[in-house]
């Protein structure tokens, strides 16, 4: 999906440039021979060469707690790559994008980091035992208390990062459980169109004006497909 991911993406907001650390050599080979838009482009190997202790990580975890273990890792990488980065957004692949993501940002302001509420709808609330906020989209500024944030998470991950609740955490989400205590200029973003799932869904009128989509008096501005699968 990050092809469509992109092209949503570049479409309302040109001026993004989307960085994809491969997660296997296939990936990036094919990457190699059909660019994206927009994008530049990691081996794994890149990854292993920045984080070394990842090699015997990826051996030891299963595959979903190992790609939990790279969310941090990858944010840390692309920073140490490309320290003229002014504001670093993590997304999730299965994100697809419906308009300017204008308005997130003036909501972020100038604060160093930006999280989402999960929003769970009431029918949901069982699931709130994983993590308040959702990992699909993290906002980090390329300021001291920005870098900390993604530094602290990534030796965190490397530390524990396993696919069930434990001491109170849950793969690499439930860490930013503790962030809003932990870190200044932390902003929790609140837009009814950022982030929009089927866990929170339920929470809003929609309707469509003019093609655009609302959700009740905000415009959608993705929607995160989690769960999603190829039928054919």
């Amino acid at each position: 999906h990050a092809k469509l991911l992109l092209k949503s993406l570049v479409k309302y907001n040109e001026r993004s440039t989307i960085y994809i650390v491969c997660m296997d050599n296939l990936v990036f080979e094919i990457l190699k021979k059909e660019p994206l838009l927009n994008s530049i482009i990691y081996s794994h190997n890149d990854l292993f060469d920045f984080r070394p202790e990842l090699k015997k990580i990826k051996k030891e975890r299963s595959k979903a707690e190992y790609f939990f273990t790279c969310s941090a890792q990858v944010c840390d990488f692309v920073f140490e790559k490309n320290p003229d980065i002014q504001l670093l957004n993590y997304i999730d692949s299965d994100l697809y994008f419906y308009s300017s993501l204008k308005p997130l940002f003036d909501e972020l302001g100038d604060a160093s980091i930006g999280i989402i509420e999960h929003k769970f709808h009431w029918l949901n609330k069982s699931k709130k035992k994983y993590g308040k906020f959702n990992v699909g989209w993290i906002s980090f500024r390329n300021d001291k208390v920005g870098r900390q944030c993604v530094s602290d998470w990534a030796i965190q991950c490397i530390e524990w990062c396993y696919q069930k609740l434990e001491y109170g955490k849950y793969a690499d989400q439930k860490y930013l459980d503790q962030w809003p205590k932990k870190y200044p200029n932390l902003k929790i973003l609140k837009h009814k169109g950022a982030n929009l799932a089927i866990w929170n869904v339920k929470n809003y009128k929609l309707h469509l004006t003019k093609g655009l989509i609302l959700i009740d008096d905000q415009p959608l501005l993705f929607y995160h497909f989690a769960g999603i699968r190829q039928l054919n």
